[in-house]
């Protein structure tokens, strides 16, 4: 994986989007967790023991709209799921770029291997998630009074390389390989850069 290309990448998408408000970190904080969030309801098999029915949130909107307009069932496609792992692998890199990485310098990430499980990755991340947000915010106080220090809160960077190491784990975990990542990731950045220049 060439985290320099990615970064690349990702640097030219965020440079599109004009929104530059000091509340940018946290917005997208939030908006990550949103992201894990919806790529685990596109498998409810992980968490939802008490349905019998195990189809994605997409896969019952698209039945929903069929059975409203008398259509058959477009059957979703199998790499929705990957697809929203890569829109929070976009959220990673966008908070890497926030926090000053820019990739040409980031070791290759340790990836997890405490859980090989996938919902105890899932929240391990969300933990990671809130961890890099706790670590930034500790930061941004010690700035502002001398006398604020955050004990045993790892820097923004070291909570970073944990979230994506956590990050790779759980791919890893649900069968994907980080080539596959890699790949559906630069397919869905054209995606978000064309959608910007949409004024989406």
């Amino acid at each position: 994986m060439n985290f320099t290309e990615l970064f690349t990448a990702q640097k030219k998408y965020e440079e599109s989007i004009s929104y530059k408000g000091e509340d940018r970190f946290k917005k997208k904080i939030l908006a990550l967790l949103v992201e894990v969030g919806e790529s685990a309801n596109e498998r409810p098999s992980l968490f939802k023991f008490w349905s019998k029915s195990h189809k994605g949130s997409a896969q019952k909107t698209a039945e929903k709209y069929a059975e409203a307009y008398q259509q058959p069932v477009i059957p979703v496609d199998e790499d929705l799921f990957l697809e929203e792992l890569v829109d929070i692998f976009s959220f990673i890199l966008s908070q890497g770029l926030e926090i000053g990485i820019d990739g040409k310098d980031i070791a290759p990430p340790i990836i997890d291997q405490i859980f090989d499980d996938s919902v105890d990755l899932y929240l391990l991340f969300a933990q990671r998630v809130l961890n890099l947000y706790t670590s930034w915010k500790m930061e941004k106080l010690e700035k502002l009074n001398a006398n604020v220090y955050s004990v045993g809160t790892p820097s923004t960077e070291e909570a970073f390389n944990q979230l994506l190491g956590t990050f790779f784990a759980l791919a890893l975990v649900l069968e994907y390989e980080l080539s596959d990542i890699e790949t559906a990731y630069y397919k869905k950045n054209a995606i978000n850069v064309k959608r910007q220049d949409q004024g989406y």
